[in-house]
């Protein structure tokens, strides 16, 4: 996957925005592309610094040829193993949430992997991300502080970069990579079918002292619930699975002002996260696994 987002991201910049997509998801989105800088970062009133190719799980499952993919060659010339990560990562993810519910003596008919079944159809999405070098473009700078939309994102990268708010302490740490592991979020949707039992986890990206000169890649699994399959939030509120998801993608295209209303960004009342360069200190460094 690293080979496919760097192909389509040596791309001109001309030939990657016209597949930007900004708009909400729907069953007949294949994929779509965002430029670094269209969103809030986590510097108050600086941008963000990471561009974003998102390749959906099902409808691409239903391609059966390159020559049918609506999309660069960069992509259609490795739609076979696109296909074959997606479909690893979902096994993976079932078996995650099926020992999870396991563990918690779910019956099966409430077990966490019914709200995605496989083939069914989902906002489910392969996310490549490339960051940009702050050092090179300093208006530009890495992902605002989130929670995760879905119920698993499943995460790899080579340069470090990602923090998260370690709970009870109120500092940001940064999750060291390792070499042919993965970081495994909990996101809001599975946050809200156990019912609060799994918590989503805060996260952001902030441009790492000793990797400054590095581009960082993420190849990120974000497995969502069903379109159809319901849940209820921390308010109350019932929701769709693909009501959620474009609820959830709304706020990260709001302006800062509108982030900062309610919980839906980062699950706290009007917390965005932001990062001061001159005044935080420096995160520690967890070593995962």
């Amino acid at each position: 996957m690293y080979t496919l987002a760097k192909g389509f991201y040596d791309l001109p910049q001309q030939t990657k925005n016209v597949y930007f997509v900004d708009r909400d998801h729907d069953e007949d989105l294949v994929f779509g592309y965002k430029p670094a800088g269209h969103g809030n970062g986590p510097v108050e009133g600086v941008k963000d610094g990471f561009e974003g190719l998102m390749l959906m799980e099902h409808p691409i499952s239903k391609i059966h040829d390159a020559a049918s993919f609506p999309g660069p060659e960069a992509i259609a010339s490795r739609l076979a193993p696109l296909k074959q990560a997606n479909s690893t990562f979902r096994d993976i993810s079932t078996l995650l949430l099926t020992r999870i519910s396991s563990a918690l003596g779910l019956p099966a008919n409430l077990a966490y992997q019914q709200y995605h079944r496989k083939n069914k159809v989902c906002p489910t999405a392969l996310g490549l991300l490339k960051y940009t070098l702050a050092d090179m473009e300093p208006e530009k700078v890495g992902q605002i502080a989130h929670t995760d939309a879905g119920s698993l994102s499943i995460v790899f990268t080579e340069v470090a970069g990602l923090q998260v708010l370690k709970p009870n302490e109120e500092q940001w740490y940064y999750i060291a990579p390792k070499p042919g592991h993965a970081v495994v979020n909990v996101g809001d949707a599975l946050r809200f079918i156990s019912g609060g039992v799994l918590e989503s986890s805060l996260h952001r990206i902030i441009p790492h002292k000793d990797e400054k000169g590095r581009h960082k890649y993420s190849i990120v699994y974000l497995l969502r619930p069903e379109m159809d399959a319901e849940f209820v939030d921390a308010e109350g509120v019932t929701w769709k699975g693909l009501e959620w998801t474009n609820k959830k993608h709304a706020v990260f295209r709001a302006s800062a002002e509108e982030q900062a209303q309610g919980t839906y960004l980062t699950g706290r009342d009007g917390y965005v996260g932001h990062w001061n360069p001159e005044q935080d200190p420096e995160g520690q460094t967890i070593t995962v696994g």
